[in-house]
């Protein structure tokens, strides 16, 4: 059956078509996004694998579009924040200050007091006198300390 229709002038039948068919693999993809099956469209099985594919893939195209400027952003940021550093660094330890004195003193005390702890100093040479004493003799040494584990010894001496 044909329909007459009324001509518009300045729009061509040619062009509309072409429009339909030029947007018609968007039109099928948004409207199996949407929900409609192949068989609703009127599409085969191995076209509305096509589409879907596209839509997962325009979609994973955005992501990494989206990872992207995050990256460019956080390196843009990490630029900015180590000029900063390096340039508080600079001016820290550069050659007009005096932290490298302030830093020699400190690891000499700080030396200093390491081999303090490592090695005390040497205990006081005995005269000869008192090495044969008999305050020095085994009979006359303190007795060894007891650890927990051990009952303690009690003597009669004491009272």
């Amino acid at each position: 059956m044909f329909i007459a229709t009324e001509r518009t002038e300045g729009v061509s039948t040619s062009d509309v078509i072409a429009r339909i068919v030029r947007d018609y693999d968007v039109y099928v993809r948004r409207n199996l996004a949407r929900g409609y099956t192949a068989e609703e469209l009127n599409v085969g099985f191995f076209k509305e694998k096509k589409y879907k594919l596209q839509n997962h893939m325009d979609k994973m195209m955005d992501r990494v579009k989206d990872s992207q400027s995050r990256g460019r952003e956080l390196l843009h940021r990490w630029e900015e924040k180590s000029k900063d550093l390096i340039g508080t660094f600079i001016n820290f330890f550069g050659p007009n200050t005096t932290f490298p004195l302030l830093q020699r003193e400190f690891w000499e005390e700080t030396r200093d007091k390491v081999k303090r702890a490592i090695s005390p100093p040497p205990s006081p040479p005995l005269a000869a006198a008192e090495i044969h004493s008999p305050s020095t003799s085994l009979e006359h040494r303190p007795k060894r300390a007891r650890t927990l584990d051990e009952e303690p010894e009690y003597s009669d001496d004491d009272d």
